[in-house]
């Protein structure tokens, strides 16, 4: 069993194997689940983390899902994209920068998935 960690507005703020503290209007709810199969509801990874802010170098981000969901939208630095997924795989576009900045990628709907652990990353670009 794990336990869920919501704000008061209803967002995932994490997730563990023991009860949380919470506060205010915070809620949480217990999931007969194990913390490997909810990290895997919504898991992304990097080929790297660190591009060049040339406009060409590219990292590529590729996410993984459980749900049997056919889509998950992905924020991209306050982008949304439509990420299609096949078997529970899917690939967003080049990540790609021409001024040097840190790019997060994470869920989009943060009330179905998680930003924690494997749930968000960034790319920096750097000059």
């Amino acid at each position: 069993m794990i336990y869920i960690w919501k704000s008061d507005s209803g967002e995932i703020k994490s997730f563990g194997e023991s009860p949380f503290g919470l506060n205010g209007n915070e809620t949480q709810e217990q999931l007969e689940t194990t913390m490997s199969d909810y990290a895997g509801r919504f898991r992304l990874v990097a080929d790297k983390y660190q591009i060049e802010s040339d406009d060409t170098d590219e990292a590529i981000v590729t996410l993984y899902s459980n749900t049997g969901a056919t889509s998950i939208d992905v924020d991209v630095n306050g982008a949304i994209i439509t990420v299609s997924l096949t078997a529970g795989v899917g690939t967003l576009p080049p990540i790609i920068s021409d001024v040097v900045d840190s790019i997060l990628v994470q869920p989009a709907d943060k009330t179905l998935f998680s930003a924690a652990g494997n749930g968000s990353l960034v790319i920096q670009a750097v000059e």
